[in-house]
C-alpha cells in the first residue's frame, strides 16, 4: 500500500510541463487571466506549479536579453515530451517563458494583489467621504448607488 501511494505521488510530480501549461491555458480561457489562486480547489497542483514558475523566474535563471531575443520567435514550435524527469518539469527555459508570456502570464502575483487592494481601499475612502463611516453593507454596489442618484 505504501509503495502504491509513493508511486502515485511520483506520477503526479512527473506530469509534463506542457500538461501543466495546457491546464493553465484552460484556466486562462475560462477566467480571462492566469492568476490561479493559491487555494484553487479545482486543481491545487496547478496553483503550486504557477507559484513555482514565478519563483523560478524571480531567481533569474534566464537572462532578460535572451528572453527578449526568444520572444521574437514564434512560441508555437514547442515539442511535447511526456517522458520528462522531475528536474525537466521544474526548469524554466527561455522557450517556456515565451510560451507563458504568449497567454498573458503575470510573473508577479503581488502586483495584482497590491493594485486590487489599493483599488478597494480607494473605494472605501470614497464610501467614507459619502456616508461618513466605513461599515459597508455586503450588498452595497457602488454602480447601483450611482445609477439611482441619476
Amino acid at each position: 500500500e505504501e509503495l502504491n501511494v509513493r508511486s502515485r505521488r511520483q506520477q503526479q510530480q512527473l506530469v509534463s510541463w506542457n500538461d501543466r501549461f495546457d491546464q493553465l491555458l484552460h484556466f486562462q480561457r475560462g477566467y480571462n487571466h492566469c492568476r490561479v489562486p493559491m487555494r484553487y480547489k479545482a486543481n491545487p497542483q496547478l496553483a503550486r506549479w504557477v507559484a513555482l514558475m514565478r519563483s523560478l523566474y524571480r531567481r533569474n535563471e534566464i537572462s532578460a536579453a535572451t528572453v527578449a531575443e526568444e520572444q521574437q520567435k514564434s512560441p508555437s514550435n514547442y515539442s511535447s515530451n511526456k517522458t520528462q524527469s522531475k528536474k525537466d518539469v521544474n526548469q524554466l527555459t527561455q522557450e517556456r517563458i515565451v510560451k507563458l508570456n504568449s497567454i498573458g502570464f503575470e510573473w508577479s502575483a503581488i502586483k495584482y494583489e497590491r493594485t486590487s487592494w489599493e483599488g478597494k481601499f480607494q473605494e472605501l475612502v470614497e464610501y467614507k467621504s459619502k456616508f461618513g463611516h466605513t461599515r459597508v453593507p455586503r450588498d452595497y454596489n457602488k454602480h447601483r448607488e450611482h445609477d439611482s442618484n441619476s
